[in-house]
């Protein structure tokens, strides 16, 4: 490994400004598209496969397939092609005789295009549509096993219609252990609603043990359990809509902060190689150094810690993690989720041109 201080701080700034955009701008994406399913599921055919017992023909009533995450599959491709544009263009490209050279992004490049192909593949079919079935199904069956009715089963799917007219506290867009979280919940207040709390021995102080519940009706709810009094029906609901809404909330942040930042640090990978085959570059003559995300990964991840300033020469050498683990860039889709999920580590490359003058 080789060490370096490089730091191109503009370039660097200039893919921070593209990240934090885009993260907002595919969280967004990632609710219209939740928000899509949801508006576009007829409700009478969804209660009446419900009713019948027929799991796999409520999920096709939902028409969970590719189209409906258009949306938020553009985002992703706004952002790969920003950040290879952005890079490409901050970076000062010679030719091994030291000239100067012009080198443009090129996105119909095969390699790039399938980059984003592969994404889709894995993201969207591989993951949010069968996750999307496996929670549809196990909220349809924990329905069944609450005894609770088609029509209800239904509208904790897609949500309820609020006073603002649009539907809230439905599980779809959850993946399939949140909606196991929603199900404890809803089983907890109707059987066992003084667990619901714990409470501190020191201050007595009594506190949901749901961590994204809502604070207001926390209060509400903890009056009555201290009471003994029995929990209405629809302040049950108000509970667990409001969770599901907040659970939804947190998810979509989850993904939007993981998949903008993968695109960022592909599309960073993607605009050195295009530049490297235009100008002939050998490959010793890129580092790459790792950027720690911050603070708040430094407890979650102190192999990531850890890696903050280590460079590799050459574009195609992995770095490798403290636990052995290798990749190409942080967030590199070969990682496991314990090394992806929420990171916000980036990395910088640079081209060691004063290797080619000796």
């Amino acid at each position: 490994m080789v060490n370096t201080k490089f730091h191109d701080a503009t370039l660097r700034q200039q893919l921070d400004n593209i990240l934090r955009k885009q993260e907002a701008a595919v969280r967004r994406a990632f609710m219209m598209s939740i928000n899509d399913i949801r508006r576009n599921v007829t409700l009478r055919q969804l209660i009446d496969a419900i009713e019948a017992g027929d799991i796999p023909r409520a999920i096709r009533v939902l028409n969970l397939e590719p189209a409906a995450y258009a949306t938020f599959s553009e985002e992703i491709r706004n952002t790969y092609t920003q950040a290879g544009a952005v890079a490409m263009a901050g970076t000062v490209w010679r030719v091994p005789d030291m000239s100067k050279a012009v080198v443009r992004w090129d996105f119909d490049n095969p390699r790039a295009r399938q980059w984003l192909l592969n994404w889709s593949s894995t993201k969207i079919t591989g993951d949010l549509i069968p996750g999307q079935v496996s929670a549809v199904r196990s909220a349809i069956e924990a329905g069944y096993g609450l005894g609770r009715g088609p029509r209800d089963i239904a509208l904790d799917i897609v949500g309820r219609v609020g006073a603002n007219g649009r539907r809230t506290g439905g599980i779809l867009g959850l993946d399939d252990q949140s909606v196991k979280w929603v199900s404890n919940m809803e089983d907890t207040l109707r059987n066992d609603p003084r667990s619901y709390f714990t409470v501190d021995k020191k201050t007595g102080v009594w506190k949901s043990r749901f961590s994204r519940s809502d604070g207001n009706v926390d209060k509400t709810l903890r009056k009555l359990v201290k009471n003994g009094e029995k929990i209405p029906e629809k302040l049950i609901q108000r509970a667990k809509g409001s969770y599901t809404d907040r659970m939804l909330q947190s998810r979509g942040n989850r993904i939007a902060r993981t998949e903008t930042a993968q695109a960022v640090n592909a599309a960073r990978l993607e605009s050195s190689r295009q530049g490297a085959e235009a100008t002939g570059l050998p490959d010793n003559v890129y580092i790459k150094t790792w950027r720690h995300g911050g603070p708040a990964e430094t407890k979650a991840r102190t192999d990531h810690a850890a890696m903050n300033g280590v460079s590799v020469r050459g574009l195609n050498t992995p770095f490798t993690l403290p636990d052995g683990t290798q990749c190409q860039y942080p967030l590199d889709p070969i990682l496991p989720a314990e090394h992806s999920i929420n990171c916000r580590c980036g990395y910088f490359v640079e081209i060691d041109y004063k290797m080619l003058a000796t």
